[in-house]
């Protein structure tokens, strides 16, 4: 099935990503759509690995764009179980409110 492919090439993007300049490699390649999309993944492996490779290339960038990515892993993540969190909770990051879809220009 094609979540298992899915799943395979996030964790081989999770495992690239690693590495800062990897990560930064991933990114540049174009990868933060599709793997925003692959949060919303049935498979919790697909949507796991997704988020740990955009969390690993948000080390860099602003505290608004970290606010909104955790924002989006979380919802994302914790979609199925929403007491598992509760209002303050994160990924190790600040929530903040998602003003715009997530996307970072530098």
């Amino acid at each position: 099935p094609i979540e298992n492919i899915q799943r395979v090439g996030a964790g081989v993007l999770c495992e690239l990503a690693q590495d800062k300049e990897a990560a930064e490699a991933v990114e540049t390649e174009g990868a933060t759509a599709p793997l925003t999309e692959l949060l919303h993944s049935r498979n919790e492996g697909v949507a796991t690995y997704a988020a740990a490779v955009l969390f690993r290339m948000s080390e860099d960038k602003p505290q608004d764009y970290k606010k909104r990515l955790s924002v989006e892993l979380t919802s994302s993540l914790f979609r199925t179980e929403p007491t598992a969190w509760n209002e303050s909770a994160d990924l190790g990051l600040d929530i903040g409110a998602q003003e715009e879809p997530l996307s970072y220009r530098p």
